[in-house]
């Protein structure tokens, strides 16, 4: 019988979840009307499908679809900033948007919120 050391190879493959979690994200103005350059408040929430908290995530604001600037919403979603409306009268388009986050094991998708209106 020989005592000599053997060796075995072993090979394990570890295949990682990725784990995709929906979100939703709400808007509000506040005045609800205001004249040109006045002062308003965005302010929304980042919500996830799963009910956990979204983390400190960025929001873009963005009027008639182009960014105007972004703020950060706190671990529960919520968030605010402060703008000026646009110099000239008109009708204009508010939305938040949310590009989404990578996680440890997963990603939050994007969301866009529904569109708001100053008057």
């Amino acid at each position: 019988m020989s005592l000599a050391p053997t060796s075995v190879s072993t090979s394990i493959t570890i295949t990682p979840q990725i784990i995709v979690v929906e979100t939703s994200i709400t808007l509000s103005l506040s005045p609800s009307r205001v004249d040109p350059n006045e002062i308003f408040t965005w302010v929304g929430k980042l919500s996830r499908a799963d009910g956990q908290s979204p983390g400190v995530q960025t929001i873009w604001l963005l009027i008639n679809g182009t960014v105007v600037g972004s703020t950060t919403c706190d671990s529960a979603g919520n968030f605010s900033a402060t703008k000026s409306a646009p110099a000239s009268e008109g009708s204009y388009s508010y939305k938040s948007y949310f590009g989404g986050a990578t996680l440890t094991l997963g990603r939050l998708e994007a969301s866009m919120s529904p569109e708001a209106r100053l008057w």
